[in-house]
């Protein structure tokens, strides 16, 4: 997706929800008071601590009176002190507003944001209860709406108003818990996204879903992708979704799910490629969760930009101006698209997704089966893979019987390996190079190779696989993955494959990308003939 616990408890909340109403209710009855009626309403508090990650001292805390996510000249408020608690003067007669907090940059935000709590109540102020409001304000009663946030996040419902025993977020690796998703929300608050609970057991539409990737240079050559949201029975399932791919090349439709699903991943049940006809799993509302092939899990949030009306040909140079976000011909040339697209204007509902994702968790996969596994000819297990990369083999100007485990320093550079020894069944020595990487139409090479650090090598049977991981090197901090190698059963016998796995620190763990949405491709689709 951590302190003193000043968390208002589930039964204290709702005790002093009831002491309110039941206090509004004594005011507003008739009765012989001697003064008349001009008793001055009681006087009410609420309390707790602000938090985004850790508590937040010196911010302003109010009683949004009108709802408007400011705090007004009038409006009860209140500065946190050191250890972040507040306490906020009320009255029964303001029962029904929220307490918000005013995250600053003087708060330590990158850009201005407001934290809430649901109406009524005080206690902790915090991303998630700022979520759980959210689903309030959106017509759910307070236990659905906590209901379908720990659902939607992946979380137990008590971690909502206080998740700081959680282990703290390490930018070396992202931890899956609820104080890693208090971040993700605080972040899509800060960049202006808007908050959505969605409703887990509801019943859902199909949806032709968002367009992930266009590469289009003419009908005789294109691909595409998108994730189509499958039709969904009320009741308790999750969500699901389709990964469809779809290639022409030379006028001929391609078909191969090797070539459109190169990849494949190691789950539970072994090495598996998931096809067009893979049902994925995700959950509803911003952010979400989803999980991709069984093993590939992340969060993500998204903030959508209405595009109805838009020149389809100023769109697209507009995704592409931004080279970190772009999935519309990447890296070719987009005249195909804009002449394709001419005049046309996106419809109503038309809008793109910029869409944050955080990689939750490590997971297998060779990246491309048409190019990562080793000839048949050079290993077909990993006893065979160690003797035809002996140390003893290696011609270090043309790299010979060394094999890559990614970039090095750069992406210039390139670590490889070679076998120095064995200590038993499962594990050895190696030496490590740094060599020059040279790409000539899109084939990598190595040459010019400087023997660096020795390590180590281990072999593990990982769900049915044996999987061969690599120590004792340099970090090759130019590389989003790591490196090792596998010993996979194929439909013609055994192979070796170069088998990843992706980095969870947070600079390598974080992705962002703008797609099309459903509106918006299905316009495009008919735009440019396909």
């Amino acid at each position: 997706m951590e302190a003193p616990d000043m968390r208002t408890h589930p039964r204290s909340a709702r005790f002093a929800l009831s002491a309110i109403v039941i206090a509004s209710l004594a005011a507003c009855g008739g009765g012989n008071d001697d003064d008349g009626g001009n008793t001055p309403p009681a006087s009410e508090s609420r309390s707790g601590v602000v938090v985004a990650d850790q508590p937040v001292s010196g911010v302003t805390v109010c009683l949004d009176l009108n709802a408007n996510g400011a705090c007004d000249t009038g409006e009860p408020a209140a500065q946190t002190d050191a250890q972040g608690a507040y306490s906020v003067k009320t009255t029964a007669a303001q029962s029904s507003a929220s307490v918000i907090a005013l995250m600053t940059q003087a708060a330590g935000a990158s850009s201005p944001y407001v934290l809430r709590q649901v109406p009524g109540k005080g206690g902790q102020i915090n991303p998630l209860t700022t979520l759980v409001a959210a689903g309030v304000a959106a017509g759910m009663t307070e236990a659905a709406a906590r209901g379908n946030t720990a659902v939607q996040l992946g979380i137990a419902e008590a971690k909502i108003d206080n998740f700081q025993d959680d282990p703290a977020n390490d930018p070396a690796r992202v931890q899956d818990n609820a104080r890693t998703m208090a971040g993700v929300v605080a972040q899509a608050l800060q960049r202006g996204a808007v908050l959505e609970v969605g409703d887990q057991t509801a019943a859902a539409s199909a949806d032709l879903g968002d367009l992930a990737q266009l590469r289009f240079a003419g009908l005789s050559d294109y691909y595409s992708r998108s994730l189509p949201q499958l039709a969904k029975a009320a009741g308790s399932s999750p969500q699901t979704f389709n990964d469809l791919r779809v290639s022409v090349s030379n006028s001929v439709p391609v078909t191969n799910a090797a070539s459109l699903y190169p990849a494949i991943y190691l789950t539970p049940s072994g090495w598996k490629r998931c096809d067009q006809r893979t049902v994925h799993t995700t959950t509803r509302g911003n952010p979400n969760r989803s999980v991709y092939c069984e093993v590939n899990g992340s969060v993500s949030y998204s903030v959508f930009s209405d595009i109805s009306g838009q020149r389809m040909a100023d769109v697209v140079s507009a995704l592409r101006a931004d080279s970190a976000t772009n999935t519309i011909n990447i890296g070719i040339d987009a005249a195909p698209v804009l002449n394709g697209v001419g005049a046309n204007v996106f419809p109503t509902g038309s809008a793109t997704r910029l869409r944050t994702n955080l990689q939750l968790n490590s997971y297998y996969i060779v990246n491309n089966t048409n190019s990562d596994f080793r000839a048949p000819s050079e290993a077909t297990t990993l006893e065979e893979f160690i003797a035809a990369n002996d140390v003893s083999k290696v011609d270090l100007a043309k790299a010979t019987a060394t094999r890559t485990l990614g970039y090095g320093a750069t992406t210039s550079r390139n670590l490889r390996v070679a076998f120095t020894g064995t200590t038993d069944a499962t594990s050895g020595t190696v030496q490590y190079y740094d060599c020059a990487l040279n790409i000539v139409n899109g084939t990598e090479t190595a040459s010019d190779c400087t023997a660096t650090q020795t390590g180590t090598y281990k072999i593990q049977t990982i769900s049915g696989s044996r999987i061969m991981s690599f120590a004792g090197h340099a970090p090759t901090t130019a590389y989003g993955s790591i490196d090792y190698y596998g010993q996979i059963t194929t439909p013609s016998g055994e192979r070796v494959a170069r088998v990843r796995s992706p980095k969870l620190d947070s600079t390598n763990a974080a992705s962002v990308a703008k797609r099309l949405n459903a509106t918006a491709w299905t316009a495009m689709k008919t735009a440019l003939g396909l």
